[in-house]
């Protein structure tokens, strides 16, 4: 479903074919964006699903829920672009009733993927502590814990930015770009500072296994 998602953003690009430099530019960015939370989110839908092995009913609706958001992701945020003339970084320079309500959706949808994987992350750990899967290792655990935290925080980010206060004001010192996109991009930074804390969790584990040896 990721791969069919990022093949409809593709396809978008290839039929916006302009030459002007700076919507060619803009189109790469935009789809940078998108392509750039799909591959995240696939990395963590993948690593979670291969510990959690149990086919309950929850598991299972919460894969059709990733699988109906995941497959209109790429299709909302088309029509952003589309509705931002092709800009959708700089959506200020666009009159907003060419971009309707389709920044509150997208987020909306983009903060459901992120909960649906915070759950499926937390179910992971409470059927580990039920020993209904297979023992993982502490420093997993941790990983795992750490995701989690990660992906509701993402979530939150994105939920709150579908409040349309954020897209109809501006950061002056950023080109007038909506507050909405500039949450957008906290949850990059969200994701940053979890893989340094992993790196740094995990050089420190190394280094006290190394002392007591």
């Amino acid at each position: 479903m990721f791969g069919l998602a990022l093949s409809i953003g593709a396809i978008f690009l290839i039929g916006n074919n302009s030459t002007d430099l700076h919507v060619v530019l803009s189109n790469i960015l935009a789809f940078g964006f998108s392509f750039v939370i799909l591959v995240t989110i696939w990395e963590r839908y993948n690593r979670t699903m291969s510990v959690l092995r149990i086919e309950t009913s929850l598991v299972l609706r919460l894969n059709f829920a990733m699988l109906f958001f995941v497959a209109i992701e790429p299709y909302l945020f088309n029509l952003l672009a589309a509705g931002a003339s092709l800009n959708v970084f700089w959506l200020s320079l666009t009159p907003r009733e060419n971009v309707g309500f389709t920044p509150e959706l997208y987020a909306i949808d983009t903060g459901s993927i992120y909960l649906i994987l915070g759950i499926l992350t937390y179910v992971v750990l409470r059927e580990h502590s039920l020993k209904k899967i297979e023992t993982l290792p502490p420093r997993l655990i941790r990983s795992f814990k750490q995701s989690m935290h990660t992906e509701l925080t993402a979530s939150a980010i994105f939920l709150i930015s579908a409040c349309p206060i954020f897209w109809t004001n501006y950061i002056p010192i950023l080109q007038g770009i909506p507050v909405g996109v500039a949450l957008w991009f906290l949850t990059f930074v969200a994701s940053f500072i979890s893989r340094i804390v992993g790196i740094v969790s995990r050089t420190n584990t190394k280094a006290s296994i190394g002392n007591l040896e």
